[in-house]
């Protein structure tokens, strides 16, 4: 399969097809790394496609896709194209009934950020500027969610584990899993519970108050463990990226000795 296009010229440019009566005016695919401009140009295609089966087609042509996904993500900025046929864009008008919808400036015509506030659906509507005020044209509704985390320890989500791992770790951490988001959320909290066979060997809380790392004694206590002790992190709360307070899943551990693990990975 051949790349894209990487002459500078056709990355700026504003590409303009003629259907029927209108005008789609569509942005250029962006000057970068070739795959990017790959994913560019199937977003474009995929929107020619909604426009030219649209049944406003011989009207008025609106077609409005998420950049991403088809989901948006609460409480952080999700990039939308719209695209209008036959219509100057400083006529457009774009709203959303959770949270704001604000132009992308830096990408220019057709581009917007939107920013949902709360979980469930988000209604974005597209309206053009007429002598009576504006007129809606289209639009697009959206599901909204949090922003999916996986918590890890030693570098696991699940599975074996040893003492000695335990020993050397600080503790629980929650990772971004998507959107332009990179690291860690901030730990606020969690449990930690040990059992050998049905006898609770431990159970005890972390938190802001009295720290969320592991202490001296958690990790002494961590090289005592057997092999077939289980190991539950539990009740996990992290500061999401609005600075509310979220609970994540709970993992569990089968601790193995040294000789064990050694014996099954290295």
């Amino acid at each position: 399969m051949k790349r894209p296009c990487k002459s500078s010229g056709f990355a700026h440019r504003i590409m303009k097809i003629q259907l029927y009566n209108n005008l789609i005016m569509l942005p250029g695919v962006p000057s970068g790394n070739w795959k990017d401009k790959y994913f560019q140009m199937k977003k474009i295609t995929f929107l020619l496609i909604c426009c030219l089966f649209s049944p406003a087609a011989f009207s008025q042509v609106v077609a409005v896709q998420a950049d991403k996904m088809n989901i948006l993500y609460m409480s952080m900025p999700n990039p939308i194209t719209i695209a209008v046929g036959g219509k100057n864009y400083k006529t457009i008008k774009v709203t959303i009934d959770n949270g704001e919808v604000i132009r992308d400036e830096h990408k220019g015509k057709g581009h917007y950020i939107v920013n949902p506030v709360h979980v469930g659906t988000a209604d974005i509507g597209v309206y053009v500027k007429t002598s009576k005020g504006f007129q809606k044209i289209g639009g697009m509704t959206y599901r909204v969610k949090r922003i999916p985390v996986t918590p890890y320890l030693c570098g696991r989500t699940t599975g074996r584990i040893t003492p000695k791992m335990l020993y050397y770790s600080d503790g629980p951490n929650v990772a971004v899993e998507g959107g332009d988001i990179v690291g860690a959320l901030e730990i606020t909290g969690y449990t930690v519970r040990v059992m050998c066979e049905e006898n609770e060997l431990l159970n005890i809380r972390f938190d802001n108050a009295t720290g969320t790392r592991f202490d001296k004694d958690i990790k002494r206590f961590f090289k005592r463990l057997k092999s077939g002790d289980d190991v539950f992190i539990e009740h996990i709360t992290c500061k999401d990226i609005d600075g509310s307070e979220r609970e994540v899943s709970s993992m569990q551990f089968k601790i193995i000795s040294e000789t064990e693990w050694k014996h099954l990975y290295e």
